[in-house]
């Protein structure tokens, strides 16, 4: 029975040597603000018809906070640079006249997420669709810390040829594109790799 009582106590002061530890590392955590988004880049193939095409920028905290804060984004012409030496490209900056943000700044509510941020890409069927531009939109200034490797969104836009096309149903790409513009798309690309592609389509 004692050797029963011994192992006992010591379940329980292990027990609470591992709650205590759990507890402390949970509160190393740093509280960091950062972007959602299964990835960094947004890639916009452009169809020739849609004009407008609105993204929506979301922000989280690992922590509820017992304060209100607030946190603006911003476009950042300089992480073009950044991007095309990561990605080994050579995009452009979007023109001003191609996008806008009507309000810049999330407010995260006490205990809750982030309000969300729309991004508006506009005038498209403007766009050159030779080009390549890039549109870096990062966190300029928030209430606490913001997770470095989460705090930058790249859309990316250029013209759907048929290639963009056969890439955007293979990799899940965004497109603009209507629905029957979508279908002939790929009916498309299916002729062209059986090797019979309509000539003069």
């Amino acid at each position: 029975m004692k050797t029963f009582k011994y192992l006992s106590i010591y379940t329980v002061l292990a027990t609470g040597v591992l709650v205590s530890s759990c507890n402390e590392d949970v509160e190393k955590i740093d509280n960091k603000i950062y972007v959602d988004g299964t990835t960094e880049v947004t890639s916009v193939l452009l169809d020739g018809e849609a004009e407008t095409a609105s993204y929506t920028l979301q922000a989280y905290i690992p922590q509820p906070t017992a304060q209100a804060l607030t946190m603006t984004y911003a476009v950042d012409p300089s992480l073009v640079k950044v991007y095309n030496e990561v990605y080994k490209t050579s995009t452009i900056m979007l023109p001003e006249e191609y996008y806008s943000i009507a309000d810049p700044v999330a407010e995260f509510e006490v205990g809750g997420g982030a309000s969300p941020v729309s991004i508006v890409l506009q005038n498209l069927t403007a766009i050159d669709p030779d080009n390549v531009y890039c549109l870096p939109i990062t966190v300029a200034s928030a209430s606490i810390p913001v997770l470095a490797n989460k705090s930058t969104k790249y859309f990316v836009i250029r013209g759907a040829s048929l290639i963009n096309w056969t890439a955007n149903l293979n990799e899940n790409y965004l497109s603009l594109a209507s629905p029957s513009a979508a279908e002939q798309a790929w009916k498309h690309a299916e002729s062209y790799r059986r090797g019979s592609y309509p000539s003069g389509s």
